[in-house]
């Protein structure tokens, strides 16, 4: 939202919990402030959030065979957000950055059945996913005479995400049968720069000419691997497609009356 003219003050706390009205499951807090002084002006938001999601599976076929998965994700959010201001008689610019980091914490476990209602296997995952998002963008825009006017921006932005996975998988009697192991790194980085200029003009009827560019630049790396351990051998189940690097550069512009 635009940064308020006088001073503005948000504030919001919750908690709550999930079907089983376990409070304290879920909490949030936001808080936001605001205020323009003299040419400038500046607005803070920040956010704090735990989400807790548990989610019951029974799939069950015809022949009497059944499998029971329980998974639990524990997340947490931690989200900030600045814009900078600075306001002129035809000149206004802003610089915003933005900080999203998150971390989610999963359980899951599942349980097979035979058709006699004997157990078959069971398989125990846990995992942990941490993703951090940091950006910038700069924005300017010029109004000039007889309304015509230009807007230009900058923006970067850049995220890294890391997941850790670990299974275990149980025979019928409760002994090991194999384990997994999974680790992925990946980074995803964004450069843009675009421009719009519009004229307004009359030829008998009113008319609104605009025309602009925008140049954008972005590369993904992603590295995984994934490791079985059975029997005491351990070997190395990752493929050609779990490592990529792709590369984008993107170019386009408008004319538009």
């Amino acid at each position: 939202r635009d940064i308020p003219v006088e001073r503005q003050i948000d504030l919001e706390a919750g908690i709550g919990g999930g079907t089983d009205l376990s409070l304290g499951d879920d909490r949030v807090f936001r808080g936001a402030y605001g205020e323009r002084c003299g040419n400038t002006g500046l607005q803070v938001a920040l956010s704090n959030q735990d989400d807790s999601i548990v989610t019951d599976k029974l799939k069950s076929d015809v022949g009497g065979e059944s499998e029971i998965e329980d998974e639990e994700k524990d997340g947490a959010f931690n989200d900030v957000f600045a814009d900078l201001g600075w306001f002129g008689d035809r000149h206004e610019m802003h610089i915003k950055s933005l900080l999203l980091d998150f971390d989610e914490d999963k359980d899951k476990t599942k349980t097979s059945f035979n058709a006699d209602g004997s157990l078959d296997k069971s398989e125990i995952e846990d995992g942990n996913e941490k993703r951090r998002t940091v950006g910038v963008l700069a924005d300017h825009t010029f109004q000039g005479q007889g309304g015509v006017s230009v807007e230009t921006k900058f923006a970067y932005a850049r995220t890294t995400e890391d997941k850790k996975t670990d299974k275990t998988f149980l025979k019928a009697d409760g002994s090991l049968d194999k384990a997994e192991e999974e680790v992925e790194d990946k980074k995803d980085e964004t450069f843009e720069f675009g421009s719009k200029v519009t004229v307004p003009f009359d030829l008998g009827v009113a008319n609104e000419l605009k025309f602009g560019g925008t140049a954008r630049y972005r590369d993904r790396f992603r590295d995984k691997e994934k490791v079985e351990i059975k029997a005491g051998a351990t070997t190395d189940k990752t493929t050609p497609k779990d490592s990529y690097f792709i590369e984008e550069q993107y170019f386009a512009g408008f004319v538009q009356d």
